[in-house]
C-alpha cells in the first residue's frame, strides 16, 4: 500500500507547527532575564540596556537581505539554520557576561530570529491553500503561545526550585530549541 508523501506527522504543516513551538522557548527565556542578566552579571545601566535592545533591533532593518539567502539555500533549510543561528545565540548569552558580549550574542540571537520568522511566515503562507492559511498561521500562534507559558513556566522552576544560574538558564532553552 502506498501512502500519499505528505501524510502523517511529514505534512508540512507539522514542521511549521514544531518552529513555531520551537523558537518561542529561546526568545521567552531570552526575554525574560535579559534585563536582570544585563544588571547583575554585566553592570549594565539603563543606557547600556538602550544599546542593546537598539543593536536587537537591527536585523530586523536588514531583513530585506534574507531574499540574497535564498539563492543559497532552500527556504525551510534557512528557517531551520536559523533557528540553530538564535539557539546559538541564547546559549552564548550567557557565557559572555559583558557590554560587548552581550552586543554580539543579542545580535546573533535577533538575526536567527528575524530571519527565521520572515522564512516561517512566508513558508506558511506557501504550503498553506488561500482557505487553510489562517487556520495554519492560527495553529502556530497557538503553538508559539503555549510554548511560551511553558518557557515561563520552566524559567520558574530553574530559577526558584532548581536554583539555576543564567548561563544554565540559556543553555537549557537553547540547547532544547536546537534540539
Amino acid at each position: 500500500m502506498q501512502t500519499e508523501p505528505h501524510s502523517g506527522w511529514r505534512r508540512p504543516e507539522v514542521l511549521l507547527l514544531v518552529m513555531a513551538a520551537a523558537w518561542p522557548l529561546i526568545l521567552s527565556t531570552w526575554m525574560a532575564l535579559i534585563n536582570n542578566f544585563a544588571v547583575e552579571r554585566a553592570a549594565f545601566d539603563g543606557a547600556d540596556m538602550g544599546i542593546l535592545q537598539s543593536v536587537r533591533e537591527i536585523p530586523g532593518f536588514l531583513a530585506f537581505t534574507f531574499v540574497a539567502l535564498l539563492f543559497l539555500l532552500r527556504e525551510q533549510t534557512l528557517a531551520i539554520v536559523m533557528l540553530l543561528v538564535m539557539s546559538a545565540g541564547v546559549v552564548l548569552t550567557g557565557l559572555f557576561p559583558s557590554f560587548v558580549g552581550l552586543l554580539v550574542t543579542t545580535l546573533i540571537m535577533s538575526t536567527g530570529f528575524h530571519y527565521f520568522e520572515t522564512a516561517t511566515q512566508s513558508l506558511a503562507l506557501q504550503w498553506s491553500s488561500r482557505e487553510q492559511a489562517p487556520i495554519v498561521i492560527g495553529r502556530m500562534i497557538s503553538a508559539s503561545s503555549f510554548a511560551s507559558i511553558i518557557a515561563f513556566a520552566l524559567i520558574w522552576l530553574g530559577l526558584q526550585v532548581l536554583d539555576l544560574d543564567f548561563a544554565a538558564l540559556y543553555a537549557i532553552a537553547g540547547g532544547s530549541t536546537a534540539v
